[in-house]
């Protein structure tokens, strides 16, 4: 009973242990294909930034079936420079949405003076003038018949051939009132200056035009002339007082003017034309005559404010503006008339202002994108391209899948033993090869033997083309930055400079391997057992590793022959006698 007990104790440890055995093994599977799906993603992942590589290198013939040669870095430098350009586009389209880079120009011209100009009317802007006389705080209106009155008329000189032609035509006023003869956008402004008390033309067509030495000149003037005892003066009014009573009476006498005036608002894009209230004083003096000009200009703005800007179209308009005053006196009564003490004239001035106000638009925004991304390109070229680290990454590449390197831990041994080492791997399976028996001899291949036709181009079922797949580290022999990064073939003299590698390769090689290759290989290949002759191949394995010249140079060994059994032998070694990096792929 115990000693069954005991077994079977002794049978329940070994059952426990074989469960352990197996659940260790499982999670090993599982963590052994987690680590490969992350791989896996790796590798995608790194495909995928390739792709996006913008300085491939474009190449004659395919590589790994691409017309351009993608690597991870150029891949890298592309995504910051496409993420850097997607940012400065989102930048520059919060400028547009904002009107941020909105450009506004201002060009200042001069009319000619004797030259004609269309006659502008002042109404159609809604622009007025209100005047009044009143004591110098403006808190009396001075505004009695006896003592005189205002005038407004609207002048035409013409120049013709016999001389000038003046022409007046009076112009009716009465008291401001808002909406009648005064227009103003805002009501409770001219609250404030009391515009009730002030006259306004009636007449709804005050015209400005040209200046004095021009064909037709137009204005508007504004008297204030005294009233005369004498009937037959133009000027006659019953009642008028005499020179003591007039002269008391004008001493604070001042003229009080608002006009309405406009400005260019650039910060607007609704109502870009702005009105505002102008108001001046000028105080009138016993025997003098007040000689006051004023002057309008017209000014034009040329507005494109289409934020697309493909086909964009710019608007023009005007508007006048309030801009210069002369003044001067002169003798009441040898100046503009007797008894005329105030002669203001409006006119337009030879000066106008033109503003030009450009928006910033998407096609601006693709513009600058379109220049910062090929500046930056450039940048990216130079660092990339011309510093010739793409050339190493893409000759590396090339030689990665073209050329071995020498396996040091390879050891030669007799033949039909194994070769390679036991150093570095797992009971040294993964470089263990022993030599086959060689397969026989097709009648087809044959058939080629015994022609001795050439081997410069290609036996019908083996391509010239064979590729060694090394890693990076061993690639040429060495490390990378001992050479400085310029990859060299050993025994060729010189680096690498694209298509000239495979003439110098055969120039340098041909003699090299006449002797070994060429007149051993050419010996009987099958003896009486059909195996291929040991020497022959222990003599060509060597030579690949040790020499780490391309496989590939046998085909160009023109008027030799090479017996087809050495390659097929060749590409046994695949995963026998060569290293697990260093596999030899011959493409059909």
């Amino acid at each position: 009973m115990q000693k069954m007990s005991s077994s079977g104790k002794a049978l329940n440890e070994s059952d426990n242990q074989s469960g352990v055995d197996y659940n260790r093994a499982g999670k090993q599977k599982i963590h052994v294909s987690e680590r490969r799906g992350l791989i896996s993603k790796i590798r995608r992942f790194k495909s995928l930034v390739k792709d996006l590589d913008i300085y491939a290198r474009p190449v004659n013939m395919t590589f790994r079936g691409r017309d351009k040669f993608y690597s991870l870095f150029g891949g890298i430098v592309s995504i910051i420079l496409l993420i850097l350009i997607t940012v400065v586009f989102f930048f520059k389209l919060n400028d547009v949405i904002n009107f941020n880079r909105t450009q506004i120009k201002k060009n200042t011209l001069v009319s000619i003076s004797n030259s004609y100009t269309p006659p502008q009317s002042l109404s159609e802007k809604n622009i007025t003038i209100a005047f009044m006389l009143s004591d110098f705080w403006g808190e009396n209106v001075l505004d009695d018949p006896r003592y005189g009155k205002f005038k407004l008329s609207q002048f035409i000189n013409y120049i013709t051939p016999e001389g000038r032609i003046f022409t007046d035509q009076p112009i009716p006023f009465s008291k401001c009132k808002y909406g009648v003869n005064f227009f103003y956008h805002s009501y409770d402004e001219i609250k404030d200056y009391g515009i009730e008390n002030y006259f306004c033309p009636d007449l709804q067509n005050l015209t400005l035009q040209g200046n004095w030495h021009a064909p037709v000149f137009a204005g508007i003037v504004l008297d204030w002339q005294r009233c005369s005892q004498d009937m037959k003066s133009a000027n006659y009014y019953p009642g008028c007082v005499n020179d003591t009573v007039f002269k008391e009476w004008f001493r604070e006498a001042t003229l009080q003017e608002i006009a309405i005036s406009s400005y260019f608002d650039g910060n607007d894009y609704q109502n870009p034309i702005k009105y505002f209230l102008d108001d001046m004083w000028v105080s009138l003096q016993y025997g003098r005559s007040v000689i006051y000009d004023s002057y309008f200009k017209k000014n034009i703005i040329q507005l494109t404010d289409d934020q697309f800007g493909l086909f964009s179209e710019t608007k023009q308009d005007h508007f006048f503006q309030r801009s210069k005053a002369d003044y001067f006196t002169s003798d009441d009564e040898k100046g503009p008339g007797l008894g005329n003490y105030l002669h203001q004239a409006f006119k337009l001035d030879k000066e106008y202002d033109i503003y030009e106000r450009k928006v910033y638009t998407i096609s601006g925004v693709l513009q600058d994108v379109g220049g910062i991304y090929n500046s930056l390109f450039f940048i990216g070229l130079i660092i990339y391209t011309y510093s010739q680290f793409q050339h190493a990454l893409f000759f590396t590449g090339i030689i990665s899948k073209i050329y071995m390197v020498e396996n040091p831990q390879v050891i030669e041994g007799p033949v039909g033993k194994t070769l390679g080492s036991n150093a570095g791997t797992k009971n040294g399976k993964d470089k263990i090869a022993k030599i086959q028996p060689i397969r026989k001899i097709s009648d087809k291949f044959q058939t080629q033997i015994n022609t001795k036709k050439t081997m410069g181009g290609k036996i019908d079922g083996i391509s010239s083309k064979q590729k060694f797949k090394v890693p990076p580290a061993t690639l040429f022999g060495g490390d990378l930055e001992k050479i400085r990064h310029k990859p060299h073939v050993p025994n060729l003299g010189g680096s690498l400079s694209g298509l000239p590698i495979m003439h110098n390769l055969e120039m340098v090689y041909r003699e090299k391997v006449k002797d070994m290759v060429v007149n051993d290989l050419t010996m009987p290949a099958v003896s009486g057992d059909g195996k291929m002759q040991e020497y022959t191949v222990q003599r060509l394995k060597d030579h690949l590793y040790k020499t780490r010249q391309p496989l590939c140079q046998f085909y160009f060994l023109h008027s030799q022959f090479i017996q087809v059994e050495i390659m097929k032998k060749v590409t046994q070694f695949q995963h026998s006698s060569f290293p697990h990096h260093a596999k030899i792929f011959i493409s059909a």
